[in-house]
């Protein structure tokens, strides 16, 4: 299986993207945005933003860590799912600067246009 960009249809008529890696697992989930371009638009930037450093930044909430993608205007763009050592989340780093360059945007929300 190849990594994928999935834009998907959310609650509320938002869509969304979800970046996967090559075995399925969750990497980064963009922000309910309000039209299927803009979706399209953040996973475009998420791609590019993850590999600049000043771009992404580890949180943590409820003594579990996350990465927070920034795009250039420092707005949030997308975030990984929760774990909860600096092993996984450095792990997760770098998953996801390995499978956003070669991800395959699959649009799973054409039926819905």
């Amino acid at each position: 299986m190849a990594s994928t960009i999935e834009l998907q249809c959310v609650p509320h008529e938002r869509f969304e993207f979800v970046l996967y890696d090559d075995d399925g697992s969750e990497l980064l989930r963009g922000l309910p945005c309000s039209t299927r371009g803009q979706a399209r638009r953040a996973a475009v930037a998420t791609a590019t933003a993850i590999e600049l450093e000043e771009r992404v930044f580890q949180r943590s909430l409820h003594g579990e860590l996350f990465l927070a993608v920034h795009d250039e205007h420092d707005e949030l763009i997308a975030r990984s799912p929760h774990v909860g050592t600096e092993r996984e989340i450095e792990d997760l780093l770098t998953e996801a600067r390995h499978a956003a360059p070669r991800a395959q945007l699959v649009d799973l929300t054409a039926e819905r246009a």
